[in-house]
């Protein structure tokens, strides 16, 4: 993880995922998804001053890389469409991540990359602007916590916020 000179991580993990924002020029986009199986990190690292890593969900490939299972909670991810748009999603069902990445390959709005970045009761979007106001939570009586062995709530590990610009 690193926004501009602070630097929270600096290795790389096996997650193959990065969301790279805050572009060193205009003449690249705002904000991309580096799928590290078919694209070099290296390429990007000094064009964007801000990146964090994730577990990729759907691959560069629109294909479903996670494995069947039986577990099911709420999810937050981000993820890039075909045309470049970036996409929070939360889903507000219990889903095992390959079901709700099944569901998220149907949708007509053709989404590429997606990473994960949070589930269960900790999985949060917040939206907020003059004409919307919204709370997504996790269900608080999910057993997420339970299944994957912590038994009380888990501060939030990281926050991205997003604030548009002044023209």
């Amino acid at each position: 993880m690193k926004n501009f000179q602070h630097i929270n991580n600096p290795g790389l993990n096996s997650n193959n995922c990065i969301f790279a924002f805050n572009p060193v020029d205009t003449t690249i986009a705002p904000a991309r998804i580096i799928d590290r199986t078919c694209e070099s990190f290296k390429r990007w690292q000094n064009k964007y001053h801000s990146f964090f890593q994730s577990i990729r969900m759907i691959s560069c490939q629109r294909e479903n890389v996670w494995q069947p299972q039986q577990k099911r909670w709420n999810i937050v991810c981000l993820a890039t469409d075909q045309s470049g748009n970036v996409l929070f999603i939360h889903a507000p069902a219990q889903y095992s991540v390959h079901d709700l990445i099944n569901v998220l390959l149907k949708l007509p709005i053709q989404i590429s990359t997606t990473m994960y970045l949070e589930g269960g009761n900790t999985a949060a979007l917040y939206i907020g602007s003059e004409r919307l106001n919204r709370h997504l939570y996790g269900d608080p009586q999910s057993n997420f916590l339970i299944q994957n062995g912590l038994q009380s709530p888990q501060p939030v590990p990281n926050v991205l916020g997003i604030v548009k610009r002044a023209r």
